[in-house]
């Protein structure tokens, strides 16, 4: 950052030089032309009609060293009109001749209007100078925005956001080309542990360490985001099938393993990663975002570390546990539970010891569950 702002200083520094040394050139050469019309209006002594018209011309040189904008050129023509006017002082006390009055008053009325000329250039550069400082703060803050809008402030990663834009982006020019691409939706296994027990500092500079491990290994044409907290977002633009991509992302995983060193605390990460394939698995966006992270929690739910494509199964496996414990919200209410009594023998004896108590739902919308199904959601909720 120190190397950027003395580089950005030295180009303002260099362009402020170049445009300072311009205008003192500019200045020089108007004062040599001033003089010289000076000289050659004082060598025509009958012809009054040129002369005036070389006064016309030694005012507009005036103003135009004025426009210059800045102080030595004001300076400079103010000097030089003094110095005409003592010329014209001279002539016309020397040779008592009045026709050299009205050559006096050209150079004072020129002073005077040059004056506020120069008053009213340097408001207007100033403000102008203000308006350029307000335009670049804007832009600055534009910028800043943009970023805070479409970028992670944590990692610097694309947003939830601009994924979503780089998808749509993606189907669009798959439409042309009939292209595919993979997203894989990546999540941080027992993150939540790691902030519960060192703390969100050290857990933020993990994540850091993961994202730039990531850009590392990543392929230069692959889009990585974070979605938030401790998932992320990656797109495989390159055409590969299921196999590939696999052996692809198990390449990935297996060096995202080595252990990161965050203040001398070694992590050894894991990751839970779910796949979803464009078209096969949806044809908008948020369809291949949500049907990724069905897969990716198909993963947490068989024990985490571990990669799958997204099926239908899945999908289908998710509806009818969402309904069931839907449902199985209400089974108490509407009286739906009951108990089987199942007999219990001793082998040696062969009499009945007792019974086993078991739970059965028999729902009024989704007709008689099986225990394997109901009781682990019941034991969930």
């Amino acid at each position: 950052m120190k190397t950027l702002a003395s580089s950005s200083t030295k180009n303002r520094s260099a362009i402020f030089t170049n445009k300072y040394s311009k205008n003192n050139l500019l200045t020089i050469s108007l004062l040599i032309l001033y003089l010289v019309s000076i000289f050659i209006q004082q060598k025509i002594i009958t012809a009054t009609e040129l002369k005036a018209i070389f006064a016309q011309i030694q005012v507009l040189i005036s103003i135009c060293m004025v426009l210059v904008g800045n102080k030595k050129s004001y300076i400079a023509s103010v000097s030089v009109n003094l110095f005409t006017c003592i010329i014209v002082f001279i002539f016309f006390f020397t040779s008592k001749n009045r026709s050299f009055i009205p050559g006096t008053l050209v150079p004072l009325i020129t002073i005077f209007s040059i004056s506020i000329i120069y008053l009213i250039n340097m408001k207007l550069n100033n403000t102008i100078n203000k308006l350029k400082e307000n335009n670049e703060i804007l832009e600055k803050s534009g910028k800043e925005l943009d970023k805070l809008a479409n970028y992670d402030y944590l990692t610097g990663l694309p947003n939830r956001k601009m994924i979503f834009n780089k998808i749509d982006d993606l189907i669009e020019k798959s439409s042309k080309s009939s292209s595919t691409f993979s997203l894989v939706y990546i999540d941080v296994d027992n993150f939540k542990n790691i902030n519960d027990t060192l703390g969100h500092p050290i857990g933020d500079l993990l994540l850091q360490s993961i994202t730039a491990r990531f850009k590392t290994i990543i392929d230069s044409n692959d889009f990585l985001g974070r979605l938030g907290g401790d998932e992320f977002a990656l797109i495989i633009q390159k055409n590969l099938s299921k196999e590939d991509t696999l052996k692809y992302v198990r390449k990935l995983m297996s060096l995202l393993f080595e252990p990161f060193n965050i203040n001398n605390i070694k992590f050894s990460i894991n990751f839970s990663c779910g796949i979803s394939i464009f078209p096969e698995d949806g044809e908008i966006s948020s369809e291949l975002l949500k049907n990724s992270d069905t897969a990716m929690y198909n993963v947490k739910s068989q024990g985490k570390n571990d990669i799958n494509f997204f099926t239908k199964k899945m999908r289908d496996d998710i509806i009818k546990k969402m309904e069931i414990a839907y449902h199985l919200s209400f089974s108490i209410k509407n009286e739906e539970l009951f108990l089987v009594f199942q007999p219990q023998y001793t082998t040696y004896s062969k009499k009945l010891r007792g019974f086993e108590s078991l739970l059965r739902w028999k729902s009024g919308k989704l007709g008689t569950i099986s225990p394997g199904d109901f009781i682990p959601i019941a034991e969930e909720m």
